[in-house]
């Protein structure tokens, strides 16, 4: 055999010598499983009876895979490097969506609503995309024969879905502490997750598998994330319904207008979801949102560990950096929202832009102003190997990057400016080609501001404070003063953030002093989101933001520091910080559980206040946490989906003293009529527990306060359900609806 030299190819992947060519059927079971399922989707659709049963899990299904798998087949060069099927399919489904985004909001806008048309383009050029592929980007599944250790991996998790799903009957969904789930979580839930994490680690540092580290991450998706929509409870957070709100108002008016309140400006996720919802026959999101939870979670696990696969980390510090993530990741913003979705599609930008980190002589713009600074001269063109690298995508490539920067930008508000500066502070110190590639990525969400800027400055601030520490704090409209519960559920939050954080800046400065090349890149891309807290507070939730952009790149730091390495004791070390993440991580995500998840009654409540209310009406909460805006009609009650709903608690006339006196029963009406002659007043178990959770008013004082409602005449109560009791004031109701009316106990 004669030797040749082999040399990099342009993405820096090296070829191996002697290795067979690929050949061009690979992937095509792949292609054919998924043309089959848009196959099935559209006969689900079109066929009356038993195929309506599974019609809206395979429309979701072939909508959120088949048009980003064909878009990945097609286009003229390969944009992943060598995917594994996790990565393939994680980028196949934030391209699906947005396409989805795309079609959708060009419905939306112009008001040419037509959402059976634009899946059946996208299901026809995904089968055609599918039969005929111009590239080989479609993974391989290879099934070998496991080993031992492989079988011991599979038994484990097993027996963590079997444990989890025992417990299922077992959690209570009603009557929880100030401590949340966790106390209430049976030994049989606690020995799932167990298994589940032991099989995790044993898959990331034993196994030689990535499906079956992807099964494993998979599993403790569904455990953490999945456990509360299996319990058959509605979605939970009360802010949640805000969203599936918008959705149904593009449902019921075929579009939104560039106007309305701020969902309805930036309606890219709500379009999406509208669209999907109704070809598969769920138009009501409440059907499906709090499986959006696990999805996301699972997805952005996936893409982070396609990042660590672009960076050129070995395999074990790249799953290792997918799993940290998903156990990490404890705030909470992976539900039905613009977020999750925006999220998502940016770490599939960063995955798609760093396929193309290669070796380089280019200097970034950090070392030519030092060196000018500096007064050096002599710059060689001939770093080391892993000095710094080059970052230039194929030009189809970079096309695609400012097609997802577009759908972001129309989807949400914060997230397409921490991803230009992200962008922007990579490429000052390391070369980004073309360079012209981050000014337009920072331009586009600047220039689909404009026509908002005046809504967004009246109502909500472009700038909050250039204070860091006011930034930092989270919103006190209702000064709490939180039970000692809630306080050691904050304890544990913070401790998680801190050691991710420390962690992560560890990695950081003993990745930088070994000059590798991935920390020069994951170094800026860890410390951007941090500037976000110079300016806004985001609503009280400028923190937690920055804890969940920094937190991929703090997963990558803290992997390839100490699972990359290959000294065992910090492998060894990077299981037990696994291990200490996931105890804070239990309390940390369910330790809200009885503020977050919401009463069937409640939930029906809510739709009938929209269905039975005359428009111009006021909806009155007593307290925090009720799902309000559950209807497409929640525009018509003088408020908009993204402000917050009046409250009595809002005032401190209400707060911290006895209730029920007859001038208290005059601040009501008087708060109400200050809003509308006429609406509603709602009292709700949810509304209780967060008051008495936070200390906004004594035991029992809400109740007191609604038996003087009931009282009083000029109430008269128009529904009632174990949960709730909703009083009207005036001629709220609307001609035609008979009430009382009474809902059936459901929970």
């Amino acid at each position: 055999m004669t030797s040749a030299s082999v040399q990099p190819d342009r993405t820096g992947a090296t070829p191996v010598v002697g290795a067979r060519p690929r050949r061009r059927g690979r992937g095509t079971p792949i292609r054919i499983a998924l043309i089959a399922l848009t196959v099935a989707a559209a006969l689900s659709v079109v066929l009356p009876g038993a195929a309506q049963t599974a019609r809206p899990l395979l429309v979701f299904c072939a909508a959120l895979l088949v048009p980003g798998a064909a878009l990945l087949g097609v286009l003229p060069r390969r944009v992943l490097r060598d995917p594994t099927w996790p990565t393939w399919l994680a980028i196949s489904f934030a391209l699906s969506c947005a396409l989805l985004v795309a079609g959708a909001v060009v419905m939306a806008m112009t008001h040419q609503w037509h959402p059976g048309a634009l899946l059946a383009v996208l299901a026809v050029a995904g089968v055609v995309g599918l039969c005929f592929p111009r590239t080989r980007a479609t993974p391989r599944i290879v099934v070998k024969r496991p080993a031992n250790r492989s079988l011991a991996i599979l038994g484990l998790l097993a027996a963590a879905v079997l444990l989890w799903a025992l417990s299922l009957g077992r959690i209570p969904t009603a009557g929880l502490t100030d401590l949340g789930l966790p106390p209430a979580l049976p030994i049989t839930w606690y020995a799932g997750l167990a298994c589940a994490i032991t099989a995790g680690l044993a898959s990331v540092l034993v196994a030689r598998s990535d499906g079956l580290a992807a099964v494993a991450i998979g599993v403790l998706a569904l455990i953490l994330f999945g456990t509360v929509p299996a319990l058959g409870v509605p979605p939970q957070y009360s802010w949640v319904y805000k969203h599936i709100g918008v959705v149904q108002y593009i449902e019921a008016h075929h579009g939104t207008g560039f106007g309305g309140d701020i969902y309805r400006r930036w309606p890219g996720f709500f379009s999406a979801g509208a669209a999907v919802a109704q070809v598969s026959g769920r138009p009501d999101p409440v059907a499906f949102a709090g499986w959006a939870e696990p999805l996301f979670a699972l997805v952005e696990a996936f893409l982070v560990t396609a990042l660590g696969g672009a960076l050129g980390l070995r395999r074990a510090a790249r799953w290792a950096a997918g799993l940290l993530f998903l156990i990490a990741n404890w705030i909470g913003q992976t539900y039905f929202s613009p977020q999750a979705l925006t999220f998502t599609l940016q770490l599939a930008f960063f995955t798609l832009l760093l396929q193309f980190t290669t070796p380089s002589a280019a200097r970034p713009l950090w070392d030519r102003i030092s060196t000018r600074v500096r007064g050096r001269r002599g710059h060689t063109g001939r770093p080391a190997a892993t000095d710094v690298r080059s970052i230039s995508p194929y030009p189809t490539t970079v096309v695609l990057l400012i097609f997802l920067q577009v759908c972001i930008t129309v989807s949400h508000q914060l997230t397409p400016y921490l991803l230009a500066f992200g962008l922007a502070l990579l490429a000052v110190f390391t070369p980004v080609r073309p360079r012209w590639l981050w000014p337009l990525i920072a331009v586009l969400p600047v220039v689909y501001l404009i026509p908002h800027i005046r809504f967004v400055e009246d109502n909500f601030g472009l700038f909050t404070s250039f204070d860091i520490f006011t930034n930092v704090q989270h919103d006190q409209t209702y000064e709490p003063s939180p039970s000692a519960g809630k306080a050691l559920i904050a304890l544990t939050s913070q401790a998680l953030s801190i050691v991710i954080w420390v962690a992560a800046l560890v990695a950081l400065i003993v990745g930088l002093r070994s000059r590798r090349a991935e920390y020069r890149i994951l170094g800026p891309l860890f410390l951007s989101p941090f500037f976000l807290v110079l300016a806004q507070s985001y609503g009280g939730e400028a923190s937690l933001r920055v804890f969940l952009f920094t937190l991929p790149w703090a997963a990558l730091l803290i992997s390839a520091a100490m699972v990359g390495a290959d000294r065992r004791r910090w492998r060894v070390s990077w299981a037990a910080l696994s291990l200490v993440v996931l105890v804070l991580f239990v309390p940390s995500f369910f330790g809200q559980a009885e503020l977050n998840i919401m009463q069937k009654d409640e939930v029906q409540a809510s739709a009938e206040i929209y269905r039975i209310g005359k428009p111009g009406g006021v909806l009155m909460l007593a307290g925090p946490n009720f799902p309000r805006s559950n209807s497409g009609r929640y525009d018509e009650f003088g408020y908009s989906a993204g402000a917050d709903t009046p409250t009595l608690l809002q005032t401190s006339y209400f707060r911290g003293r006895p209730l029920g006196s007859p001038d208290d029963l005059e601040a009501v009406v008087a708060m109400m009529q200050s809003h509308a002659p006429y609406g509603f007043l709602v009292f709700s178990t949810s509304e209780n527990v967060y008051a008495g959770v936070f200390g906004l008013t004594q035991p029992g004082q809400l109740t007191a306060l609604e038996g003087a409602v009931a009282g009083d005449p000029q109430f008269r109560l128009v529904l009632s359900s174990p949960n709730v009791r909703v009083y009207g004031l005036g001629d709220a109701v609307r001609p035609g609806v008979v009430t009382p009316v009474r809902l059936p106990a459901q929970n």
